[in-house]
């Protein structure tokens, strides 16, 4: 195992052309594949964003703790099989792995120079990042349906890095600050830290509810 991959894990980019007509269904099929993956060692997570526009690919970001864990899903057979089983859904599929870093998003402790866990960072982009996507879902779609399905995939996703990397994450970062970086916090901190964070998902989730039709 190389070093990169011990410090920063494995992530893995994957773009899926979908069958037109089979969304629902896909979308059934992905949460399956979810539950697979996420029995397997190292499984950090993954994140599915729809397509901005009809025609486009579904972006899914999949993370392990190395690199080999990720390896050993991508290899197995278990992926194999539901790979097979998604051939009545899915055109085809494109795969590309990247550094899974979060460079400048957050910050080392500066009592102890140790950076975050990466499970915490992630957790709050995804805090950050969800509602972004949603509404970009709802109201950035239909300006961008004249244009090429890469290129409004292309001004989607950066779009959504942009908000999230300067306005979202240092603001997040401020106000979990305690839970990012718990030594010297006074005891019962980090736990209410918790509440407070499932309670935004919580408070997304339901602001967010009936935003899509």
């Amino acid at each position: 195992m190389d070093r990169t991959d011990a410090r920063h894990g494995g992530t893995e980019v994957i773009v899926t052309q979908i069958k037109p007509g089979s969304e629902a269904a896909y979308r059934a099929f992905a949460d399956r594949f979810i539950k697979a993956q996420a029995a397997f060692p190292g499984y950090l997570g993954s994140f599915i964003q729809p397509p901005l526009t009809v025609g486009a690919g579904w972006t899914t970001v999949l993370r392990f703790d190395t690199g080999d864990h990720l390896d050993a899903w991508m290899a197995s057979p278990e992926r194999a099989a539901l790979i097979r089983e998604s051939e009545d859904l899915v055109l085809g599929f494109h795969a590309q792995r990247i550094d899974a870093s979060f460079p400048g998003w957050v910050p080392a402790d500066p009592a102890t120079g140790k950076a975050p866990s990466k499970w915490k960072t992630a957790a709050l982009v995804l805090l950050t990042l969800f509602p972004v996507v949603m509404l970009e879902l709802r109201f950035l779609n239909p300006l961008l349906s004249s244009l090429h399905p890469a290129l409004a995939t292309f001004v989607g996703n950066g779009l959504s890095v942009a908000v999230t990397t300067w306005p979202l994450m240092p603001l997040a970062i401020v106000a979990f600050r305690p839970w990012l970086f718990p030594e010297g916090q006074p005891r019962g901190r980090v736990p209410a830290m918790w509440s407070v964070l499932i309670a935004c998902y919580a408070i997304e989730i339901a602001a967010l509810w009936r935003l899509l039709p």
